[in-house]
């Protein structure tokens, strides 16, 4: 619940969808446990995604394939860059 994002969509967009004079304490209880589960599962799939990310880049001749990748791609963007002005 400290995400900004979180917090800007909850106090700027989220009254346009919900009439909160209307709202009872179920209501907002109902709507705390929904959003809850929601960014809890988002979260948590996430965190499973990066745990698995960080295994397969354990292997060193992955790792090592995708460090010249990206050097590859910063060079190549450096001289577009460089011939671009």
């Amino acid at each position: 619940m400290a995400d900004p994002k979180a917090i800007l969509f909850y106090m700027g967009l989220f009254p346009a969808f919900v009439d909160l004079p209307n709202v009872t304490v179920a209501d907002t209880f109902a709507i705390m446990l929904i959003a809850t589960l929601v960014v809890g599962t988002v979260k948590a799939t996430y965190a499973y995604l990066a745990t698995r990310v960080k295994a397969i880049l354990g292997v060193s001749s992955i790792r090592r394939k995708l460090d010249i990748s990206a050097a590859c791609v910063l060079i190549g963007v450096g001289v577009v860059l460089l011939l671009g002005h």
